[in-house]
């Protein structure tokens, strides 16, 4: 494994998976800052798996590459320095606004109303994200430790 990132399993898996191109994983996330231990994300929040195909570069590689160090139903710890997690506050944006049940446009910090684009848009015009906590992490990227859980695969 990268030696920029350190994995602990915390429940092992039922069988080992197989990834090849185009396999559907779905799995539950969280997501901390390994300095203070303050959880910035949690997929059961959105009440669904998060889902990605393998080989299809996902904005968050790091994801695609310990997930593939998984065995079927396992929960591990992945403690990934913040040189692998740059694109996190993006991907998260994403992530949020298409599991958020409350699709009304957001207001931006002068209290505009402002349309939907996607994180990475946003952040090459200037913007911010529009997420306090995502704006910070963008700023000041520190190492991250992703609670990974429930991987199944879709052939």
């Amino acid at each position: 494994m990268n030696p920029l990132i350190d994995k602990k399993i915390l429940h092992p898996g039922t069988a080992a998976a197989q990834f090849p191109p185009d396999s559907k994983v779905k799995f539950h996330f969280s997501t901390q800052t390994v300095s203070d231990g303050k959880v910035i994300d949690d997929s059961r929040r959105f009440q669904q798996p998060v889902e990605i195909l393998i080989g299809k570069k996902f904005k968050l590689e790091v994801w695609e590459s310990v997930i593939q160090t998984m065995a079927v139903k396992e929960v591990s710890e992945f403690r990934v320095d913040k040189t692998l997690c740059v694109s996190y506050p993006v991907v998260a944006k994403t992530l949020r606004d298409a599991f958020a049940s409350d699709k009304k446009p957001k207001q931006n910090e002068g209290n505009q109303m402002s349309s939907h684009c996607c994180g990475a848009m946003a952040m090459a015009n200037g913007h911010k994200l529009g997420y306090d906590d995502l704006n910070h992490l963008a700023d000041h990227p520190c190492d991250l430790l992703f609670k990974i859980g429930g991987s199944q695969t879709d052939h």
